[in-house]
């Protein structure tokens, strides 16, 4: 979709190849927080306040992704139970396909990228709101990475090879173009090409792309099977600290369960808080992905912030206009509101 003034059409194609890496579901961004350089959170959430809840068991849609860390750690030490709820973890495909199964009530929330609901709540899908707790980028979080020998060496190199991303129009293709302009590539120049994470690896090695845009743990992965390079900072300068995911729901059910809505966001961001501490997030890694524990220990991990402010989330927003995703301005404040 592109606006009126917006770029033409770029080349794209998508790749077919087996999972060489299939055992790792690991398919979204996660950002940079190693034990030494934990940044400071905001004071832990109050204690918990159970009863007067309009509902108990919920269906949550989760995928098995680092992102997810605070939501496994909320379920996995009790902090749902202890908030009076029952809550059920659902895995889902991808962050989209979270929507239509929000809007039918098949969930009651779900984990998703920001790009996903901002987009069914331009187009009018269904009305929603998101939690304040969420996932946000940092310093080599995201990678664009190329194989030892490649003639790509500089980000200046990029100019018609082809670039993967997991999917068009997703935070990683939206943080990339971002990120190459900064660098002072135009973004229209590459041949961005759909892959999903797990076949960027064999992809590099095979020839079948140029580069990829990768994230933990493909990052590490590729650079201890690949002697991969890294050739650009995706999560540098304009999409430093960049909110990507988090969790959401309907507007209807949270008008519906203002109090459960509370509960949950109370048990959720004492998880968050408790990500600050590097150790906690590789105990609860493995908990719920297949990610080795020697690979665990190399992630560049990142941010759990227990709040979402509005001018941090329209930063998203924004980047979806610049690249065509959106085709009009769109204030996120709607998504933040208050239930009721």
């Amino acid at each position: 979709m592109t606006r009126s003034g917006a770029p033409a059409p770029r080349a794209r194609r998508s790749l077919l190849i087996p999972f060489a890496v299939a055992a790792f579901l690991i398919t979204t961004a996660c950002s940079a927080l190693s034990g030494s350089q934990a940044q400071p959170q905001q004071a832990a959430p109050g204690p918990a306040q159970p009863g007067n809840l309009e509902k108990t068991e919920l269906q949550v849609g989760v995928l098995p992704i680092v992102d997810l860390a605070a939501v496994q750690r909320a379920q996995s030490a009790g902090h749902f139970g202890a908030e009076g709820l029952d809550v059920t973890l659902v895995t889902i495909q991808g962050g989209a396909v979270a929507i239509p199964q929000l809007v039918s009530g098949d969930l009651d929330l779900s984990w998703t990228s920001w790009p996903s609901v901002i987009l069914a709540q331009a187009q009018g899908i269904d009305d929603f709101r998101v939690l304040q707790p969420g996932y946000e980028t940092a310093e080599k979080s995201f990678q664009l990475v190329t194989m030892p020998d490649s003639v790509v060496r500089t980000p200046q190199d990029l100019a018609g090879k082809r670039v993967a991303t997991n999917t068009f129009n997703s935070i990683t293709e939206i943080m990339a173009r971002s990120a190459m302009q900064d660098a002072g590539v135009d973004p229209e120049t590459v041949e961005f090409v759909e892959l999903p994470f797990p076949d960027m690896i064999p992809g590099l090695q095979n020839d079948q792309i140029d580069a990829a845009i990768l994230l933990e743990p493909f990052i590490a992965l590729a650079k201890s099977r690949l002697d991969a390079r890294s050739v650009l900072d995706v999560a540098a300068g304009p999409t430093a600290e960049l909110p990507i995911a988090g969790v959401a729901t309907t507007s209807r059910f949270a008008q519906e369960n203002p109090n459960t809505l509370a509960a949950f966001e109370r048990a959720l961001g004492k998880a968050q808080y408790e990500m600050a501490d590097r150790s906690v997030v590789e105990q609860t890694l493995p908990e719920y992905t297949t990610v080795e524990p020697e690979i665990v220990a190399q992630l560049t991990l990142g941010a759990w912030p227990t709040a979402l402010a509005a001018p941090d989330l329209q930063r998203v927003s924004d980047l979806m206009l610049r690249f065509g995703v959106l085709t009009q301005e769109f204030d996120v404040a709607e998504l933040l509101a208050p239930p009721g």
